[in-house]
């Protein structure tokens, strides 16, 4: 599994467009809060994996998180949000 991240796609599920060069260059405080700010509004806590029983591994790994919150529309653990 590589360690690749689809920046799009993350920043499409929480709402925001893709910075500009510019903007990244710029205006990087600003777009790390904006980024900060719609993740904690659109991806939850969410530990429904522990109370369902279902035992499965957590995993930090960044295509594993992606594929959960990102490509599978849910929340994540304290640790997988931050």
């Amino acid at each position: 599994m590589s360690d690749f991240f689809d920046i799009d796609s993350y920043l499409n599920r929480i709402g925001l467009p893709a910075p500009t060069d510019e903007q990244r260059y710029q205006d990087g405080l600003i777009l790390l809060r904006d980024i900060m700010a719609a993740h904690s509004r659109t991806i939850p806590f969410e530990n429904l994996d522990i109370v369902l029983k279902r035992n499965l591994p957590v995993s930090l790994e960044s295509m594993e998180l992606e594929a959960k919150m990102v490509a599978g529309g849910r929340g994540g653990d304290c640790f997988e949000n931050n």
